[in-house]
């Protein structure tokens, strides 16, 4: 997921993955699926790097956020910011097919970079599904 599982050796503690930012607006002012993606991508990618594992957790699919503890989630996000702080997506790509994604997103640290993450449409809104 932006939040891929990043191997961090402090303590075992495993550290997510983040997102970048932007987004574009269609004709008619209501974002596009791909704008939204990549807004939600971006939102989760800062939530997650700035240590706001609270609003990250709530950016995961409900069948993630069954798997993924929310204590240790936020543990890694809190990791993160103190080793990443706050990194900005450098490059960008996403391929969309109907209410499932695969993103490709790149950060200045490679450690971070998200390959393919799954991300999927739930009630309206993208959600990371790497889990």
């Amino acid at each position: 997921m932006i939040a891929k599982v990043l191997r961090v050796g402090v303590a075992g503690v495993a550290a997510l993955a983040l997102v970048p930012s932007m987004s574009s607006v269609a004709q008619a002012g209501a974002p596009s699926s791909k704008a939204a993606l990549r807004e939600a991508v971006t939102d989760y990618s800062r939530a997650y790097l700035n240590g706001n594992g609270t609003k990250a957790y709530r950016m995961l699919t409900p069948r993630c956020r069954a798997v993924i503890p929310r204590g240790p989630f936020n543990d890694s996000s809190d990791l993160a910011a103190i080793i990443y702080g706050n990194l900005h997506i450098e490059t960008y790509r996403a391929k969309v097919r109907g209410t499932r994604a695969r993103v490709t997103y790149t950060f200045s640290d490679p450690d971070l970079n998200q390959r393919r993450e799954p991300w999927v449409k739930v009630s309206g809104r993208w959600k990371n599904n790497d889990c």
